[in-house]
């Protein structure tokens, strides 16, 4: 097994409770489904232009998950796409978060969730690295 990488997965709990602070409309991160009309929506999309909201979608239209984001922080390549070639090989964005977060798949799982609340987050986080983040 490999070590857990603590600053990365302490960027990601950062990063979710920083998009949980913000309104719905907004937010970047939905661990709990992927594919959240609201920002698939064309009357949120005019919402969102009129207010000069800057929404950084993920492939899906909608927000990012915890792996999506760790995912397209090291990879732009999952901005727009779930799959990726990665050394000649098909890498799920899931899979490809969990090897940079140094985790096995049952810790992956755990992490991420979908019905994870930005809480547990962060208590999963902290339990994987063993510490307070």
């Amino acid at each position: 097994m490999t070590e857990v990488n603590v600053p990365l997965l302490r960027k990601a709990v950062e990063w979710v409770e920083s998009e949980v602070a913000k309104p719905w409309e907004i937010r970047e991160w939905d661990q709990e489904d992927w594919v959240s009309d609201s920002h698939r929506d064309p009357e949120f999309r005019q919402y969102a232009e009129s207010k000069d909201l800057n929404i950084k979608a993920a492939h899906c239209g909608t927000a990012y998950c915890v792996a999506g984001y760790i995912a397209q922080l090291h990879n732009p390549v999952f901005e727009k796409n779930e799959m990726a070639l990665i050394d000649g090989n098909r890498v799920h964005s899931s899979d490809y978060a969990a090897r940079l977060l140094g985790l096995d798949d049952q810790q992956a799982h755990r992490l991420f969730y979908g019905g994870n609340s930005a809480e547990r987050v962060r208590e999963v986080a902290e339990e994987l690295a063993g510490e307070r983040l």
